[in-house]
């Protein structure tokens, strides 16, 4: 149990201030941010005590992107390090060791993710503060976490006076698995049943009720945020003199900050690193850097004092999955059908195309074929789809070997104008789907090819046969590769493709030994065959 003393709790007078909206912010409540001199303002003194982190200059990126600006520059701050490890605040002062400092109270920004006609749902612009996520090794819950009661016991009164702790409203927050990415272990015997379990959840937790509180994975690949965990200059945090004095990583312009959401094959917890990727997990009780990660708070603002509305945190599984009985399990149930005919077992004789639902709406079904049914080279010269050789075959010589000419009359477009075409990375790590978020290996995107397409020269990983068919191995999203860590700049001899693990990682764009799996939308009507 965490138990704090009053005198650590230093009550904010200074406020009785109402939340000032502008241009997608809030201005709410005062904290400790930057350092001053001036004693007569209202300040919180901190000693400084040097602690070294293990990141080396050698895990720094050279490029961040500037909070004024937007721009991706050159990061400049490994000029801030020398050979004596000083640190830096933003005045330019040293931070010595043992030396006391002045850190002014003031407005902290938060950032709009949700309105309604009744309250603000946000979180700070900035990293705040940099705290131990718990202080029980083998207990990596949020609800018992050291964390959160700092968020409710400490923090909330040391940034809101009582009068605007009235504007606070309670939150309803989901702790389940379902506000996690739920694909993070795979499941076993994929090929094997209709019914797969593909998670071993041992967070079994229900809902809890707070005024103050981190987000979840979830909610950082939704609301207004990138919609995958990859880099991202939207979850990126700025960080505070303040933080600096209590020992924030100062290696780059920007901090890693914790999540609430918990990484459950090792007792770990997720966290958002330095260049908004959030897929990255860390020890939240041991270990020489748990100090240095950073606390981004939420909270909902009413528009008006005392108000009786709940922000509730829900969220809904992708198509096809659900929870077991006990929600001890997470389980997705393929749902399969056969729909026109290609060449499988041999270039001779054509066989039907098992399609894997992959979306179903009340006007069509959203599928994809269950194997790698081809080889092709997905172009010569450009790394871009819409131009590609791959996107042609697709639309011609594939649409017209593979379905009747009435059967063309139900397929709808998916991509722009093409009846037939492939997932992008987007696509292929969306939320919305079962394949999970990641880029790393997840058997939800394995793909074996058929001994039509090993004929035509598949990269072989030289794995075992299977009995259905073939081995894994790679096949093309429609992505094109980028240079830089945002996705800006397209490198033009690259594209992506998912490899014999289900990771999605770049190659060139005229290798020959990558595969294809076809991806339809069919209009409702026709009379389906399931398998």
């Amino acid at each position: 149990m965490c138990i704090f003393r009053k005198k650590d709790v230093i009550p904010n007078n200074l406020g009785n201030e109402i939340p000032l909206y502008e241009n997608g912010y809030v201005s709410f409540g005062q904290y400790p941010q930057s350092i001053t001199n001036n004693k007569f303002e209202k300040h919180k003194m901190v000693k400084y005590q040097y602690k070294k982190s293990s990141i080396s200059l050698d895990d720094v990126l050279d490029t961040y992107t500037n909070e004024k600006t937007g721009k991706i520059e050159i990061n400049n701050s490994k000029e801030n390090v020398n050979k004596k490890n000083n640190v830096y605040f933003s005045n330019k002062v040293i931070a010595k060791n043992k030396k006391k400092y002045l850190f002014k109270y003031e407005k902290i920004k938060w950032k709009v993710l949700f309105e309604n006609d009744e309250y603000w749902l946000v979180i700070s612009d900035k990293i705040l503060d940099n705290i131990q996520f718990s202080n029980d090794r083998e207990n990596n819950n949020y609800e018992d976490s050291y964390i959160r009661k700092w968020l409710n016991e400490v923090f909330i009164h040391e940034a809101f006076s009582k009068e605007e702790q009235e504007f606070l409203t309670n939150c309803i927050i989901n702790l389940g698995p379902e506000s996690t990415d739920i694909f993070y272990t795979t499941y076993n015997d994929y090929h094997q049943s209709s019914v797969k379990n593909i998670y071993k959840n041992t967070n079994n937790s229900g809902t809890i009720e707070d005024k103050v509180f981190l987000l979840s994975y979830q909610d950082l690949i939704s609301f207004n945020f990138e919609k995958s965990d990859g880099n991202s200059k939207e979850r990126q945090k700025y960080y505070t003199d303040y933080c600096i004095s209590q020992n924030i990583n100062t290696l780059h312009p920007t901090a890693d900050y914790w999540t609430r959401s918990k990484y459950s094959p090792i007792i770990s917890i997720f966290n958002v690193n330095k260049d908004g990727k959030v897929n990255n997990y860390t020890d939240m009780y041991d270990g020489p850097d748990v100090n240095t990660i950073g606390v981004v708070p939420g909270i909902a603002i009413s528009k008006k004092k005392n108000s009786s509305a709940k922000h509730i945190f829900s969220y809904s599984l992708p198509s096809g999955v659900s929870f077991s009985n006990n929600k001890k399990q997470i389980l997705v149930k393929n749902q399969s059908i056969t729909f026109g005919n290609y060449f499988q077992k041999s270039k001779k004789i054509k066989t039907p195309l098992v399609w894997e639902l992959i979306e179903e709406t009340g006007d069509y079904y959203l599928l994809q074929t269950r194997f790698i049914i081809d080889q092709m080279v997905f172009d010569n010269k450009k790394n871009l789809f819409e131009n590609s050789l791959l996107r042609k075959w697709l639309n011609t010589d594939f649409l017209d070997e593979a379905f009747s000419q009435d059967e063309k009359i139900f397929l709808i477009p998916h991509f722009k104008n093409d009846k037939v075409t492939i997932f992008s990375q987007e696509e292929l790590r969306s939320n919305k789907y079962y394949f999970g978020v990641l880029d790393f290996g997840t058997i939800t995107r394995q793909k074996i090819a058929t001994d039509y397409a090993i004929e035509k020269g598949l990269y072989n990983p030289n794995y075992m046969f299977r009995s259905d068919s073939g081995f894994e191995s790679w096949y093309w999203t429609r992505s094109p590769s980028y240079k830089d860590l945002y996705d800006t700049k397209i490198n033009m001899n690259e594209s992506v493709i998912v490899d014999e693990n289900g990771q999605l990682l770049e190659r060139n764009k005229n290798i020959v030994n990558c595969g294809v799996v076809p991806v339809i939308k069919l209009k409702k009507g026709i009379k389906l065959k399931s398998i």
